[in-house]
C-alpha cells in the first residue's frame, strides 16, 4: 500500500471527487483509492492510500493526479503568482495599472499552445517528483521545484510593461501633437498623401507645390507644421505598411483627415502608376 498526500494553504479542488471519476481507470491498473481530506493547522491535505501489486497501480495514480494538480496550478495558482510579481517587483505601478498588465499577460497565456505547453511540463515534473516523495506542498513545489516556470511568468509581465510604457509613450506623444495642431491657425486648403513604396511619399496641394517626403516620421512632421485644414489620404486600401502613420495622423488631427479608396489617383496608385506631378 501507498499513500500519496497533497497539502496546501489554499482551497484545494475536489481531487477525490476527480479521482473517483476514474475508478474503470484504476481498475484496469489493478488499484484500489481510499481517499480522505483533513485541515491540520493552516494547512488543506487530501492523502491517498493506493492498494495494489506491484508500481503499476500507484503509478497510475500519480500520473492522473500530476495532471490534476498542473490544472490546479493553471486555473487557480497562476493568478496569485502574477498579482505577486506585480505587487513585489513594480510597486510603482498603480492598482490600475496592474490589472491592466495581469490582464494582457493573462490573456497571452490563454492561447492554446501556451496552456498546453504549460501543463504539460508542469505535469511532468509533478510526475517526476511524486514517485520519489509520497508528500506535495503546491507552495513549496512552485517555489523550489518551478523556478523556471516563474522566470517565465516574470519575463512576460516584463515584456508587457514594456509595451504598456511604450504605448504610454506613444500616446502622450500624440496628445502633445494634437494640442499644437488644434491651438495654432490651421492653413486653409486641402493637402493630399499618396502613400509611397520603400516610405517615400508624395504630399500635393502645399503652397511650394508637389513635395517628395522620404519616411513616415517626416510625413507627420510636415503635416503638423503645416497643420492644413483637411487631408485626404489616397490608396488607403493598399497601405498596409503605412497604417501606423495614418493611425497616427488620424489620431493627431481626427475628423480633419479622410481616406480615399476610389478616386482616379488611388486607381492609378494601384496600377503602380503616378498621377501626381513631380516634385
Amino acid at each position: 500500500m501507498a499513500t500519496l498526500s497533497v497539502g496546501s494553504r489554499y482551497p484545494l479542488p475536489p481531487l477525490g471527487s476527480f479521482l473517483e471519476r476514474s475508478r474503470e481507470e484504476w481498475q484496469r491498473a489493478g488499484a484500489q483509492l481510499s481517499i480522505r481530506e483533513y485541515q491540520r493547522g493552516a494547512w488543506r491535505v487530501v492523502a491517498i492510500q493506493v492498494e495494489g501489486e506491484g508500481d503499476r497501480p500507484r503509478q497510475a495514480v500519480v500520473r492522473r493526479l500530476a495532471l490534476l494538480l498542473a490544472d490546479t496550478i493553471l486555473e487557480d495558482w497562476e493568478g496569485r503568482l502574477l498579482q505577486g510579481i506585480l505587487r513585489h517587483d513594480y510597486p510603482f505601478l498603480s492598482p490600475e495599472e496592474k490589472a491592466f498588465l495581469q490582464a494582457e499577460v493573462e490573456k497571452e497565456l490563454g492561447q492554446r499552445s501556451s496552456w498546453l505547453a504549460r501543463r504539460t511540463r508542469i505535469a511532468a515534473r509533478l510526475e517526476e517528483y511524486l514517485l520519489q516523495d509520497a508528500h506535495v506542498t503546491l507552495e513549496g513545489f512552485l517555489r523550489f521545484r518551478l523556478p523556471d516556470y516563474r522566470r517565465q511568468l516574470e519575463e512576460m509581465v516584463a515584456r508587457a510593461l514594456e509595451r504598456y510604457l511604450l504605448q504610454k509613450e506613444y500616446d502622450t506623444f500624440v496628445a502633445l501633437l494634437r494640442e499644437h495642431v488644434a491651438s495654432h491657425p490651421k492653413q486653409p486648403c486641402q493637402v493630399e498623401i499618396l502613400p509611397g513604396e520603400g516610405d517615400r511619399h508624395r504630399v500635393l496641394g502645399l503652397a511650394r507645390g508637389p513635395v517628395a517626403v522620404e519616411g513616415d516620421d517626416s510625413l507627420v512632421s510636415l503635416m503638423v507644421a503645416w497643420n492644413p485644414e483637411r487631408i485626404l489620404l489616397h490608396a488607403w486600401p493598399s497601405s498596409g505598411e503605412f497604417r501606423e502613420a495614418a493611425d497616427m495622423l488620424a489620431h493627431i488631427f481626427g475628423e480633419r483627415l479622410a481616406l480615399c479608396t476610389g478616386c482616379d489617383r488611388c486607381l492609378l496608385s494601384f496600377s503602380g502608376k503616378d498621377s501626381s506631378p513631380q516634385a
